[in-house]
């Protein structure tokens, strides 16, 4: 029976995963800037300004937080920060290629994919073999095989868009080759996370709620992703 915690939670990944799919929209709607424009207020304000007054304001002591972990705690934040920082930049290239609807297949469907297997082998390798995690390889199965049909899909348009006109059009296979690293390094977000469980800590001894308390780990993970 589902409990209304479970509702609750469902509920947010659904808003979550709408919110996401659409963040990527105004640029394809705003013709009159440059890539470039968008992507650096995208960064400014959805990398680091916005997260750091949720973090502010759902986490009491946040500064205090982070001198009570160790610095190779923080180290790994930044690595796995960067590395997401990196995505997202391949992610606005491969969207220039692509399109919205591919690219967000490739990048979303592959970065799922390496984030929920990651944590399991690395941290639960006991469920690998239960029945909880086969349904996780066949979640993930599942979403490898849609992946590889938005590619042949995107192929077989942009060969019909080629035969339909006379310019030559180029940067369909690395617009793919994007997307899909930028889907693996997009998971190492959700890596930081798994691997964060010392800021949780942390930020939980200073007074943050159980659901709170993952914003202090978001917050050197994505100050480490607005570099790139």
């Amino acid at each position: 029976m589902l409990t209304s915690d479970t509702v609750q939670a469902v509920l947010l990944v659904l808003c979550a995963a709408i919110m996401n799919a659409a963040y990527a929209l105004p640029m394809k709607l705003n013709r009159k800037w440059d890539w470039e424009h968008s992507w650096f207020a995208f960064s400014v304000l959805g990398v680091a300004v916005v997260p750091t007054l949720i973090a502010l304001l759902t986490v009491p002591g946040l500064w205090s937080t982070y001198s009570a972990v160790s610095g190779g705690a923080l180290a790994k934040m930044v690595l796995f920060g960067a590395s997401w920082g990196v995505s997202l930049v391949f992610f606005g290239l491969a969207l220039t290629r692509l399109g919205l609807a591919i690219t967000f297949a490739v990048c979303l469907g592959t970065s799922a994919a390496v984030g929920a297997l990651t944590p399991l082998i690395a941290q639960h390798a006991n469920l690998v073999m239960t029945r909880q995690g086969g349904l996780i390889f066949l979640g993930v199965l599942a979403i490898l095989v849609g992946v590889a049909l938005c590619g042949l899909a995107g192929k077989s348009r942009e060969a019909a868009l080629q035969r339909e006109s006379s310019t030559v059009r180029k940067g369909f296979l690395s617009g793919l080759l994007l997307a899909f690293i930028s889907g693996i390094l997009g998971s190492m977000l959700n890596l930081g996370l798994a691997f964060g469980g010392s800021i949780q800590r942390a930020a939980q001894q200073h007074g943050a709620s159980l659901a709170m308390m993952s914003n202090a780990v978001w917050l050197p993970c994505l100050y480490a992703g607005l570099l790139p």
